[in-house]
């Protein structure tokens, strides 16, 4: 099966972006994550700020787990954070009766900040959002040429795509999802098959969402949207009638009608339809040439939004 590739998505503000380093070194991307609450100051779990560098989050998971004496699935966090980059984020363990000196934990590339006791285990999306700091080096476009994209995105936001990161490399979890849904294999991992079931059921949301970028109408609702606190939403695909209606639903029943494996595959899967915003706002927006081809951009995005979203709109990567 030939996939559409997310490179070729269409982009809202320039159709051929010029090309930049991204991630020339770890310092470039830096990520703080935001949880949705504090810690309460109290409870039967300890949460962990953590910074790390060039790490991977289940990395980390592993060596809190084998530092508190626990099993990695009693070890929570709030999201996924990239490997190639310096990102804070929280990790939870359970408090248990064996006292522990937690500043003589030591992993490459990780350092605790800071340690608060909280009531609940940390679960996958306890998040508001995230902030990033990212510098993009080599940047061959001008300034005058970037600075009405600039604009834009502060004023429109970008297109909400699902990236790279949930397809696997080479696309390869969209040809385990066909290949699970035509029960040529099978994946007894709960999380490996819910791995292949939201990268189908990504897929089917970027083809609607790259359909109405083409059109001009990813912003704009018209009769039939479904919105989401005045934003344009997409289906994220299920059991169960879209909620869209007239020739909005028309179209997102044409985007998808060339993959009924995966329509059909996650409706008998038990996933119910579902709804996501079609446009990005990006938060906390700012710019700064360090350099005549070096750029800083600092802004912040609502929990399951992807940075690399915002940066396709201004270049392509070296």
């Amino acid at each position: 099966m030939s996939w559409k590739t997310v490179e070729s998505l269409a982009r809202a503000h320039q159709m051929s972006p010029k090309p930049a380093a991204i991630k020339s070194q770890f310092s470039d991307f830096i990520v703080n994550e935001i949880l949705l609450e504090p810690p309460t100051g109290s409870g039967g779990h300890l949460y962990l700020h953590i910074r790390k560098t060039n790490a991977n989050t289940l990395w980390v998971r592993d060596r809190l787990a084998d530092f508190a004496e626990v099993a990695s699935r009693d070890v929570g966090y709030a999201g996924m954070k990239d490997r190639h980059g310096v990102t804070t984020q929280w990790f939870s363990v359970p408090v248990g009766a064996k006292a522990l000196d937690w500043s003589s934990f030591s992993a490459e590339g990780v350092e605790l900040l800071t340690s608060s006791p909280s009531r609940k285990k940390l679960q996958v999306g306890m998040l508001s959002g995230n902030q990033f700091e990212i510098i993009l080096r080599d940047v061959q476009a001008t300034q005058d040429e970037l600075a009405p994209v600039f604009k834009a995105i502060a004023e429109q936001g970008v297109p909400n795509y699902f990236m790279e990161q949930r397809f696997g490399h080479g696309l390869g979890n969209l040809d385990k999802a066909m290949q699970l849904f035509e029960r040529t294999i099978r994946v007894k991992q709960k999380k490996q098959r819910g791995l292949y079931l939201s990268a189908a059921r990504s897929y089917l949301f970027n083809l609607v969402l790259d359909s109405r970028v083409l059109s001009g109408a990813w912003r704009q609702d018209k009769a039939g949207d479904v919105l989401d606190d005045g934003v344009v939403t997409g289906p994220m695909w299920g059991r169960g009638r879209l909620s869209s209606a007239e020739g909005v639903a028309e179209l997102e029943m044409a985007c998808v009608a060339e993959h009924p494996v995966f329509t059909d595959g996650l409706e008998h899967a038990g996933l119910s339809q579902d709804r996501r915003v079609l446009a990005l706002s990006v938060q906390d927006w700012q710019t700064e040439w360090v350099e005549p081809s070096v750029l800083k951009l600092s802004f912040s995005l609502r929990s399951g939004a992807y940075a690399t979203a915002v940066l396709r709109e201004i270049c392509v990567a070296l």
